[in-house]
């Protein structure tokens, strides 16, 4: 965000935010994450890790889009607020997919390389701001906004290969079974 906030562009079409206004554009997007963090988990251990990152992926990809076509500076944190809830559901699930997915003597390896990730794509979204900086028109934030969704589109591409969490599945067998005993008396 504050790559996008650096450009003239992106300042001159929201009118120049400043003070609280411009806090909470920076804010919306942690802001979203934080509200959602107390049912994410529930979530993941009642429906699934995959089901969770599914709707994740789903949502970061439509925010990027609202985001990306915002013509109000409301639409714009309103965006954000929702790419950070949405991403909550991506972050929380992915680490306990891989670890729980990886062979046992690459699951502190994979894991490890989940949270560099996240660096690199801080990287590439300040070169890609930077590279598009002196376009002058309103693409010089719209493209690092919309390149926002490019992760979530390729983990959604290979999405379909992932398995669910044999974990999971271990307890969905269990609660199941449970509930039998307890319909059945035994």
């Amino acid at each position: 965000m504050n790559g996008l906030q650096s450009l003239t562009q992106w300042q001159e079409y929201f009118g120049r935010p400043t003070g609280a206004l411009l806090g909470l554009v920076n804010a919306a997007q942690s802001a979203g994450s934080v509200v959602v963090l107390p049912f994410v988990g529930m979530l993941s251990d009642k429906y699934g890790r995959r089901i969770v990152l599914l709707s994740g992926l789903i949502g970061v990809i439509v925010a990027t889009i609202i985001q990306a076509t915002a013509t109000t500076l409301a639409q714009f944190v309103v965006s954000r607020a929702v790419v950070g809830a949405a991403g909550m559901f991506v972050v929380q699930p992915s680490p306990l997919l891989i670890a729980e997915l990886a062979y046992p003597t690459h699951r502190g390896k994979y894991t490890s390389a989940f949270w560099t990730m996240y660096y690199l794509g801080a990287i590439l979204a300040a070169w890609t701001t930077f590279g598009t900086q002196d376009r002058p028109n309103n693409w010089s934030w719209r493209i690092p906004t919309i390149l926002q969704a490019g992760y979530p589109l390729v983990q959604l591409a290979f999405f379909w290969a992932l398995p669910e969490s044999p974990r999971y599945e271990a307890w969905q067998t269990y609660t199941t079974s449970l509930a039998n005993k307890h319909v059945d008396g035994s």
